[in-house]
């Protein structure tokens, strides 16, 4: 396994790290899948991959609960990350419980990467600065990191929180490398670590069939799966680390082993050249926002504002974001043969509420009137 700092910092981290979504919730728990869970990260953090990132979020605290039982007797050689909702914890207080929530759950005496879960433009920033100020004061916390936020807001943060920031973690892959264009060099730059999650894109890297010949027979070259080879060109970038999501041991295994060879610089030339997905802007009205398992969704704008489902963030709080930043995250697609004739592409399946809240955000945000930039896939 290979290690790098956690931003400027001295502590080492894996460059694969184990992420913790997807652990169910306490209504809908399956104690065999949070055992396999527990195991999993377990032989991850045997096999070298020491940093492991759960959140508040995931599960309302199970996914902190069950890494907790995964690290039991071994807190001293796990980096322990997590996560807080800013859409609820809007006060200094409220965010200082939410802490201690973490800790308690964590059942450690510290937590070494507190990151804000994503950025909410609706609360001032000093009241957040000041409980994560104290937190570190208090040794609660050993070092504050954010999660999705643009260069502007990253640069705020920095400005006002003087231990400094020293992660952001955002969604980075051969499908989607919008890093790259602002967040990765500014990073780079500021020796703050870009924590990549979803790093094999969940599992679904399409790319044209150019693209992927290529990476197969670079995958043959170096006899390593193709998943292997794209996390291993994504942890070859300064600054970059990889979270990882797997319960399946094989999988888990791989993904350890994915760092123990190299790339030639010009076979990553080759990888940075053609997979290099375009970025298609779509007529919202051309995107259908049924749901694949049938379950109602928000059918007008008055429904999102209203954010019944609880979507977190919801549809609303992104927009602003997205009126702030002035850029969006593409929305990520799937061709729809309708036999309507209606609609030309419909949310990825896979991610669904995900893809949802950036359609029912964007059409907040700018009216249905302009198209909104989408991954389109076959």
């Amino acid at each position: 396994m290979l290690y790098k700092n956690l931003g400027s910092t001295n502590l080492k981290i894996s460059v694969i790290g184990q992420g913790a979504t997807h652990v169910g919730s306490y209504a809908w728990y399956d104690d065999d899948k949070a055992k396999e869970r527990i195991r999993g990260w377990r032989i991850g953090i045997e096999m070298g991959m020491n940093f492991i990132d759960p959140a508040d979020l995931y599960g309302g605290g199970l996914s902190e609960e069950l890494v907790c039982q995964a690290i039991k007797g071994i807190r001293e050689k796990v980096v322990v990350a997590t996560k807080f909702n800013p859409q609820g914890n809007d006060t200094s207080s409220a965010i200082l419980a939410a802490a201690e929530g973490s800790l308690r759950r964590l059942d450690t005496d510290h937590i070494d990467l507190y990151q804000i879960h994503f950025p909410n433009p609706l609360i001032p920033i000093e009241p957040v600065v000041a409980a994560l100020t104290q937190l570190v004061s208090d040794g609660k916390v050993r070092y504050v990191g954010v999660s999705n936020f643009s260069i502007d807001d990253l640069r705020e943060m920095q400005n006002f929180f003087p231990p400094g920031i020293v992660s952001n973690q955002v969604e980075y892959n051969l499908i989607d490398r919008s890093p790259e264009n602002e967040t990765l060099p500014y990073c780079q730059q500021k020796s703050i670590s870009v924590l990549a999650y979803s790093p094999l894109g969940q599992g679904k890297l399409s790319l044209d069939s150019y693209a992927l010949q290529c990476l197969k027979v670079l995958a043959e070259k170096y006899q390593k799966s193709f998943f292997q080879l794209a996390l291993r060109w994504l942890v070859s970038k300064s600054q970059v680390i990889a979270i990882t999501k797997a319960a399946n041991m094989q999988h888990i295994k791989e993904n350890a082993e994915s760092t123990d060879f190299v790339i030639d610089p010009d076979d990553l030339a080759i990888i940075d050249k053609f997979a290099m997905p375009e970025v298609v802007y779509i007529p919202i009205d051309r995107i259908s926002i049924n749901s694949p398992d049938g379950r109602p969704t928000y059918a007008s704008i008055e429904e999102a504002l209203k954010n019944a489902a609880d979507l977190i963030p919801s549809p609303e709080l992104l927009a602003q974001d997205l009126v702030k930043r002035k850029s969006a995250k593409p929305i990520q697609l799937i061709s729809y043969n309708d036999p309507q004739g209606r609609y030309l592409y419909k949310l990825d399946p896979y991610d669904f509420l995900g893809q949802l809240r950036k359609y029912w955000a964007w059409v907040i945000a700018y009216g249905r009137e302009k198209p909104i930039p989408a991954l389109a896939k076959e």
